[in-house]
């Protein structure tokens, strides 16, 4: 009897537990239910996906279903909403409920408290590159039966109004021998399904996934995992190790850059489309313009480019084929570094815009200064720190451009923070390019500055790194406060460049803060100096692959180099032979020897080197004789220890 009583009273108990337990997990559920998506990439219709999502937990008299209008990192209007088709919603008994759609992007759902599920197809964005419906292929999804898909999430799935931050599953059916790259977490399931899983709506639209037959590479950065993932168009023509071995030296160079690297994985994924027409076109003996006018009716505009994401690339860029394979590389090296480096700002520094982005009616961030001007800016200077190229390359050949580009910037008409905060509108879009010219020149600028007023005790990565220290992906500055707390990091005089150059709308004087670590710059010169062995010489010429070679088509009387009709050179030998390391220019009557194709074989042609009074546009370069202030700040800005 005792036994029994005690049995009894400690029944009631663990009923009540497990009673209590199970009524929270409902609880839970209904107050934070799982998108559930499933898509089959095995039944594709006309180049359009079904997507199916299992959303019975969501139920409420209406919903509200949204596509994303803008997306962080493109500040431009898309609206994904015009690429669903058929959208329908069915309640648990099958029935099928009544769906309006709002505007571009939303679809209402009535009488929704029983739903079960929703299916829709997405159309292939690649196919409609051109006309209004304008989607840049690294934003975009390609849809190519059973060779490649690209799955922007942004552009294939949606959201419930007001459930952001509900976490998702997502479902794939691959084709046989396919394989997904992406920076989401997955799960196989079997050699046909694959499941991959995201923290909620933001984490699912920042990680792209693209299927393919796998041609990838992993290494390890520090504490990181990477992967490269790629897809050719060229049929037998892997990638992943071209660009691994192109890569991984600026890859590693950034772990050596940075205090720490702020994510455990990251994906670089690229897609290459077959552009070995055009580089025919490019090659052939007369450029004839309505042939190029035909290839680009016809194809996919080869247009490159990327988007960065919080942990992984997605890069779209073309091959143009044999002789442009140092081209192609280049640009996917450039990419990769810029994008890379994003894991700086925004992903860990940013401001609550983008922490919690608003996708159908975003307020943008004036800030682009920062989360795109400095991120550009440390992907050349990470080059030069590491020893990667010399300062010579980092000053003409990268900065240098990007100074002549960023004068384009109507600063006259607008500020820098004025384009920022407002572009998505027309009269500041058109200008948003400029946050890779004027925005990178604007943050070595800075750089110098915050070095110059500090005494060489810190540099503009030092002040970003204190700033770490406060904020991350999950902690957002203020917007509106956050230049002046940049400045309190270094000295109040630095208010001074924000309210001109970067809030406010005044010239740049290059020279006077160049001038600071030893650098010598002319808008506009008069001087004596070497004659330009291409443009300034007495021949005819056309240019090949792309700006990178010439071929020497006639020699006039007064050629100075000694060229023959057929010659082969590259471009730039004037960078390459006629100054010295510090850009300077090498003396008259010195004598250097230029390669030459000739006849299909490379020689050494002699070269003479003749002066005559012209005029430079936008010289610069590095002082042969510095004060020892200026070569301390020079060593500390470029890393270089002596």
């Amino acid at each position: 009897m005792t036994e029994h009583k005690f049995r009894r009273t400690h029944r009631f108990p663990i009923i009540n537990i497990i009673i209590s337990l199970s009524l929270t997990i409902i609880s839970f559920s209904q107050t934070n239910p799982r998108y559930n998506y499933s898509v089959d990439l095995t039944n594709v219709r006309h180049d359009r996906i079904n997507v199916i999502l299992d959303c019975r937990d969501f139920g409420q008299d209406q919903l509200i279903y949204h596509f994303p209008k803008v997306v962080p990192g493109t500040y431009t209007k898309s609206d994904f909403g015009r690429f669903i088709h058929k959208f329908q919603a069915f309640d648990q008994n099958g029935n099928e409920l009544r769906c309006k759609k709002e505007g571009k992007n939303s679809f209402i759902i009535s009488n929704a408290s029983d739903i079960q599920t929703i299916s829709y197809w997405v159309s292939d964005t690649w196919d409609m590159f051109f006309g209004h419906i304008r989607i840049l292929p690294m934003e975009g999804t390609n849809i190519d039966d059973g060779r490649n898909f690209v799955i922007n999430t942004f552009a294939v799935f949606g959201y419930f109004d007001k459930h952001v931050q509900n976490p998702a599953t997502i479902n794939f059916t691959i084709p046989e021998g396919f394989y997904g790259v992406s920076a989401l977490h997955q799960t196989p399931i079997n050699d046909r399904k694959v499941r991959f899983n995201a923290e909620d709506y933001h984490h699912l639209a920042d990680c792209p996934i693209m299927f393919s037959s796998p041609d990838t590479v992993n290494f390890k950065i520090r504490n990181m995992e990477v992967t490269i993932g790629t897809y050719n168009e060229i049929p037998n023509t892997p990638f992943s190790s071209k660009v691994y071995e192109d890569i991984y030296p600026s890859v590693k160079a950034i772990g050596a850059f940075l205090d720490t690297l702020p994510a455990d994985n990251y994906a670089f994924i690229y897609y290459l489309t077959d552009a070995r027409k055009l580089g025919e076109i490019l090659n052939a003996k007369y450029f004839k313009v309505p042939r190029a006018i035909g290839f680009l009716l016809t194809h996919r505009i080869p247009v490159g480019g990327a988007l960065e994401h919080n942990n992984s690339t997605f890069s779209y860029s073309f091959d143009v084929g044999e002789g442009y394979e140092d081209l192609t590389m280049d640009i996917v090296s450039d990419i990769s570094v810029h994008e890379f480096l994003h894991i700086i700002t925004p992903l860990n520094l940013h401001s609550q815009y983008i922490d919690n982005f608003n996708y159908i009616e975003p307020k943008m961030s004036k800030h682009l200064w920062l989360y795109e001007g400095c991120t550009e800016y440390f992907a050349k200077l990470v080059t030069v720190k590491e020893d990667l190229i010399t300062p010579k390359e980092f000053l003409i050949k990268k900065m240098r451009r990007k100074l002549i580009r960023g004068e384009k910037f109507p600063n006259e008409k607008m500020s820098f923070t004025e384009m920022s905060a407002n572009v998505l509108k027309l009269k500041y879009k058109r200008h948003y390019n400029q946050v890779y010219q004027r925005g990178a020149v604007l943050a070595m600028l800075l750089d110098i500055e915050i070095i110059r007023l500090t005494e060489g005790q810190k540099t503009l990565l030092d002040v970003i790194n204190e700033l770490l220290t406060k904020y991350d992906k999950d902690h957002p500055f203020d917007e509106d406060s956050f230049i002046d707390e940049f400045v309190s990091l270094v000295h109040p005089d630095l208010k001074i460049f924000f309210d001109k150059y970067i809030e406010g709308r005044e010239d740049i004087p290059y020279q006077e803060i160049l001038n600071t670590v030893g650098v010598d710059y002319h808008k506009s010169i008069e001087e004596n100096r070497p004659i330009y062995p291409i443009r300034e010489n007495d021949i005819k010429y056309r240019r090949r692959n792309m700006n990178r070679t010439v071929e020497i088509t006639r020699v006039k009387k007064d050629d100075f180099v000694g060229f023959q009709k057929g010659d082969i050179v590259k471009y730039d030998i004037f960078y390459n032979y006629f100054l010295d390391e510090n850009g300077n220019y090498l003396p008259e009557d010195s004598t250097i020897a230029i390669p030459v194709t000739r006849n299909g074989k490379e020689i050494k042609l002699p070269v003479t080197i003749k002066y005559a009074q012209k005029t430079t546009e936008n010289k610069i370069n590095i002082m042969p004789e510095m004060t020892a202030e200026q070569r301390k700040y020079f060593n500390i800005w470029l890393g270089i220890n002596e």
